[in-house]
């Protein structure tokens, strides 16, 4: 799906978004420099979760060193709204990682970010990921 399709004021943002927006190294890095640009200045809420977040921070360290992380820290989580779930998605996220997960790979981490698209955000919510669990999970993917 083409970035011109959002009609939405918010979209959900995912690790893979994320590492690819802030390495060169990344394959999908000259994409989402085109989501971000085609995104500004339009009044767009960027949302995530505080487990995305984690992922991230520790995803970009490991594998890209200690300045991209702090980079997403001071530059780019300011400008998030960071959703943390109630135990009671959690307890909803656990049940469906364990169906899920016996069908297909999908980790639990995007579990909880489908749920808080489809109960808080709502499920028109487009995600921007270039991660294929949440296609499968049947989430508007904006890639």
């Amino acid at each position: 799906m083409s970035i011109v399709n959002i009609n939405s004021n918010q979209v959900f943002c995912d690790t893979s978004f994320f590492i690819a927006s802030l390495s060169k190294k990344e394959k999908n890095y000259l994409k989402a420099l085109k989501i971000i640009q085609q995104t500004a200045g339009k009044n767009i809420d960027f949302y995530t979760t505080w487990d995305v977040v984690s992922e991230t921070i520790t995803f970009l360290l490991y594998h890209y060193g200690y300045h991209l992380a702090i980079k997403f820290i001071e530059e780019v989580k300011p400008t998030l709204k960071i959703i943390s779930p109630d135990e009671n998605l959690r307890i909803k996220a656990e049940k469906t990682f364990k169906k899920l997960a016996k069908e297909a790979e999908v980790s639990f981490c995007d579990v909880v970010s489908f749920l808080v698209v489809k109960e808080i955000l709502g499920s028109e919510t487009p995600c921007l990921t270039f991660d294929t669990d949440f296609e499968h999970l049947g989430l508007t993917v904006i890639n």
